[in-house]
C-alpha cells in the first residue's frame, strides 16, 4: 500500500458512514425505481444525444458518426479510467502512451483530443501545458464521441472530433448503491451513489456521488494511485417548463510524476527506471461548480444555459534522463518541479425552436458560448550532480540514497485565452428527409502569441430516414484551432483549419435493441507547423505542413436476445503528413496504428437455477505503429489483448470479477521520442449493495 494510506483509509471510512447513513437514505421518496441490468450495453435510435447538436434530437437523426458508450457499459467492465471506457469504441486510439496515469490521453481519427477535444456537459474543459481536468468515471452517466471536425457547435475543436463526458444527475428514480473494488496493485476502493427525490410532489431532486482510492501502479518501487472524488447536486423543477441543476465537483488525485524507464541512445526501451520513487510526485485538486437551467416559453420555444467555473491545483516534481552515449553506462538525470493553477469560466446560452409547417418539421437553434481561462505556471529545473541531482548506473541503479533538493527556478508565466462564438443551426424534416446545416463565427485571443483570430466553421449533412431503421447519411464538416508561437518574424501562426466529407449508414433493428454505423471518411487539417526551410537549424516553423486522414469505420452495440449483450468496432485509417518540409514527408505520425478493432460479448443467464450468473470477454487488437517519423523503427507488429468479465447477481447484492489484458502483455510504444509500456494484467473483484 503507499504511504498515503492512513490519510486515504480516513477517507474511506468517511464515505462508508456517508453511504449507510440512514438519515440521508430516508430523504427519498418512497417511489422505487428499477434496478438496471448491467448486461444490457443498449443504444437505440430513439435515444436523444444532445452533444451532436445541442437539441434533442435521435442519434438515427444525425449526419455524423457519433459513439456513445453507456452506464451499463462502464458499469459491466468496472471501468476505472475514462479512456478505458472508450476501448470499444471506432476509431478511437487509447494506448499510445500506455500505461501513463498522470492524465488521459485519447487520439481520434488519429488526431489528439487531449488539448482541443474535451468537454464535460457540453461545456469544454480547457486545458493548458501541464494542466489538465481529470475525470471520474464512476461519476459519468454516458461518454458521447463524436468523430470529425465539431467546431460549427463548440468553437475551436480537434479536427478528428470530440469526447463529450455526461455527468451523474438527479433523477425522480430512486438511486441508492455502495461498492467495494479490490484489485492487484494494492487497489483499495469504495464508492457510493444516493440519490431521488426531497419531496412527494418531486419537485426536487438530490444526487452525490462518492469515491476513495488507496493504491499503487504496475512501476516498481513506490508508486501511488489515489483519488478522492464527491459530486453532489441538487434539481428544482417547480414546474414540468422549468428546470434548475446546481452542482459542484471536487477531486484529488495523487500518483506518479513520470513513469517512464530509460531509453537508450538507440531507442531502445530498458527496464530501468529514471524516475526516483523517493522524489517524484504529482497532486492535482481540482473543483467544478455550475448550473444547468432550461425554461420552455409556450410550445414552441426553449431556452438552455449552462455555466461552470473550474481550478485545478498542480504540484509536480519528476526525475528524467537523457540518452547517454552507446556503451556508456553512467547516465546524467535532470530534475523538474512544477507548481501551477488555471481557472476557467464558461457559458453557453441556446435559444431552440421546434415548428411545423405542413409536412415540414423545422428544428432551430441560436446560441453563443464564452469560455476565459487564466494560467500561471512555475517552473523548477536541475541538471546533474552540480544541481543536486545523482547520476545512475543503469547497471546497478540505487534510488534515494541522496535527497534532491528543490532545483532552481525558470520563472513564472502567466497565460490568459478568451474563445467567444455565435452560432445557428436548422434542421429541416420533410417525407424520410432530413437536411441539416449550421455556421458559427468565433473570436479567439490569447497572451501566448498575442494573438486575436477570427474564424466561420460551418456543416451540412443529408439523411434519409427509412421506416424499417435504415439511415444513409453524407456530411461535410469544418473546424479550427489556435496555433501558439511565432514565426522567424515575430508575427503570430493563423488557426489551423480542418475540414471533412464523411457518407455512412446508421441501422437500428426493429426486431430487438441495437445501433450500428458504418462509415467512410476524409479528413484534412491545414496550417500545419513544419521546418522554416529559410531558417533551418534555428529552430522556427512555418505553417504550410498539411496531415490527412481517410478511411472506414464499423461500431455495433447489439442485444439480440435477453441477457445478451454483444458489440464489435472495426476502423482502417491511413494517416499521412501530405505536406511539410522536413523528414516525416508522406509518412504516418509517430504511434499511429492502421489498423484498431474489438469485440465483447456478454451474457447474464435471465432465469432458471443459475439466474443471476454473468460472464463475458472481449479482444482488441492495436496494429503496428512506428516509434520515429522516417518510418525506420517499429514499435511492435500489432497487439492482441483479452480482457474476461464474470458476476454473479442476487437480490440486492452483485459480485464482479474484472480482468484487463488477462495474458499480462506488455508491449512498448514510442513516439518523438518517448517512450510508454502497456499497462499489465489488471484484476478487480467487486461487491456491489443496492437498496
Amino acid at each position: 500500500m503507499s504511504r498515503s494510506s492512513g490519510r486515504t483509509s480516513s477517507c474511506l471510512a468517511l464515505l462508508v458512514s456517508l453511504a449507510a447513513s440512514p438519515s440521508f437514505a430516508q430523504e427519498y421518496s418512497a417511489k422505487e425505481g428499477k434496478d438496471q441490468d448491467a448486461s444490457s450495453i443498449v443504444v437505440t435510435g430513439r435515444r436523444l444525444v444532445s452533444t451532436a447538436t445541442k437539441t434533442e434530437v435521435p442519434l438515427i437523426e444525425t449526419p455524423q458518426s457519433i459513439s456513445v458508450v453507456t452506464r451499463q457499459s462502464l458499469e459491466l467492465r468496472n471501468v476505472q479510467r475514462v479512456k478505458e471506457a472508450l476501448r470499444f469504441t471506432a476509431g478511437v486510439q487509447v494506448d499510445k502512451y500506455g500505461g501513463d496515469t498522470r492524465f488521459d490521453q485519447i487520439e481520434l481519427r488519429g488526431f489528439s483530443a487531449t488539448i482541443f477535444g474535451e468537454y464535460r456537459d457540453g461545456l469544454r474543459q480547457v486545458s493548458n501545458g501541464s494542466l489538465f481536468f481529470r475525470n471520474e468515471a464512476y461519476g459519468l452517466e454516458s461518454v458521447e464521441v463524436l468523430k470529425g471536425p465539431s467546431s460549427v457547435l463548440f468553437g475551436q475543436n480537434a479536427p478528428g472530433g470530440l469526447v463529450n463526458y455526461v455527468s451523474k444527475r438527479p433523477t425522480a428514480a430512486r438511486v441508492a448503491e455502495m461498492q467495494v473494488d479490490l484489485g492487484n496493485w494494492d487497489r483499495y476502493q469504495v464508492k457510493a451513489d444516493l440519490g431521488g427525490s426531497l419531496n412527494p410532489s418531486e419537485t426536487v431532486l438530490a444526487r452525490v456521488t462518492v469515491l476513495g482510492r488507496d493504491g499503487s501502479t504496475q512501476l516498481p518501487g513506490k508508486s501511488r494511485d489515489d483519488r478522492i472524488y464527491i459530486a453532489p447536486a441538487i434539481t428544482f423543477q417547480p414546474t414540468s417548463r422549468t428546470s434548475l441543476t446546481l452542482y459542484t465537483q471536487f477531486l484529488k488525485n495523487e500518483s506518479n510524476g513520470q513513469p517512464f524507464n530509460y531509453t537508450d541512445a538507440g531507442g531502445n526501451f530498458t527496464k530501468v527506471r529514471t524516475y526516483d520513487p523517493n522524489y517524484d510526485q504529482l497532486s492535482q485538486q481540482q473543483l467544478l461548480a455550475g448550473w444547468t437551467f432550461e425554461q420552455r416559453i409556450g410550445d414552441v420555444l426553449k431556452f438552455r444555459q449552462n455555466a461552470r467555473y473550474g481550478e485545478i491545483e498542480l504540484h509536480s516534481k519528476l526525475v528524467g534522463a537523457e540518452p547517454a552515449p552507446v556503451g556508456q553506462t553512467i547516465i546524467t538525470r535532470l530534475a523538474f518541479g512544477t507548481d501551477a493553477r488555471l481557472t476557467s469560466k464558461a457559458i453557453d446560452n441556446q435559444l431552440s425552436a421546434e415548428l411545423k409547417a405542413g409536412d415540414l418539421g423545422i428544428n432551430l437553434l441560436a446560441g453563443y458560448d464564452y469560455t476565459k481561462t487564466r494560467s500561471r505556471t512555475t517552473q523548477e529545473f536541475a541538471y546533474g550532480p552540480g544541481q543536486g541531482v545523482p547520476d545512475l548506473d543503469i547497471l546497478h541503479p540505487v534510488y534515494g540514497t541522496v535527497p534532491i533538493p528543490t532545483p532552481p527556478s525558470l520563472g513564472t508565466t502567466r497565460r490568459s485565452d478568451k474563445q467567444g462564438g455565435f452560432y445557428g443551426q436548422a434542421q429541416l424534416k420533410y417525407s424520410g428527409w432530413i437536411l441539416t446545416g449550421g455556421v458559427r463565427r468565433d473570436k479567439v485571443s490569447s497572451t501566448d502569441n498575442e494573438s486575436n483570430e477570427s474564424a466561420t466553421t460551418f456543416r451540412v449533412g443529408l439523411t434519409k430516414l427509412f421506416e424499417f431503421g435504415l439511415a444513409p447519411y453524407v456530411s461535410y464538416a469544418t473546424s479550427f484551432q489556435i496555433v501558439p508561437g511565432f514565426d522567424r518574424l515575430g508575427n503570430a501562426f493563423v488557426p489551423s483549419h480542418g475540414k471533412q466529407i464523411e457518407g455512412g449508414v446508421k441501422y437500428q433493428p426493429r426486431g430487438f435493441p441495437g445501433f450500428i454505423t458504418a462509415s467512410a471518411y476524409k479528413l484534412t487539417q491545414d496550417n500545419v507547423l513544419t521546418l522554416d526551410p529559410e531558417a533551418a537549424g534555428l529552430g522556427f516553423s512555418v505553417q504550410t505542413g498539411e496531415i490527412e486522414a481517410k478511411g472506414v469505420e464499423f461500431e455495433a452495440q447489439l442485444n439480440p436476445i435477453r441477457g445478451l449483450a454483444a458489440g464489435a468496432a472495426f476502423a482502417y485509417q491511413h494517416v499521412e503528413v501530405t505536406k511539410s518540409n522536413t523528414i516525416d514527408l508522406h509518412k504516418t505520425p509517430p504511434g499511429t496504428p492502421k489498423l484498431i478493432t474489438s469485440a465483447y460479448a456478454n451474457y447474464e443467464v435471465p432465469d432458471g437455477a443459475l439466474a443471476g450468473l454473468g460472464f463475458g470477454g472481449a479482444v482488441r487488437y492495436t496494429g503496428r505503429t512506428w516509434a520515429d517519423q522516417q518510418e525506420l523503427v517499429r514499435n511492435h507488429d500489432g497487439a492482441t489483448y483479452f480482457d474476461g468479465f464474470l458476476s454473479y447477481s442476487w437480490t440486492r447484492f452483485r459480485l464482479g470479477l474484472n480482468v484487463d489484458n488477462m495474458f499480462d502483455k506488455r508491449p512498448v510504444t514510442c513516439n518523438f521520442g518517448y517512450c510508454y509500456q502497456i499497462a499489465g494484467r489488471s484484476i478487480l473483484g467487486s461487491i456491489r449493495y443496492r437498496l
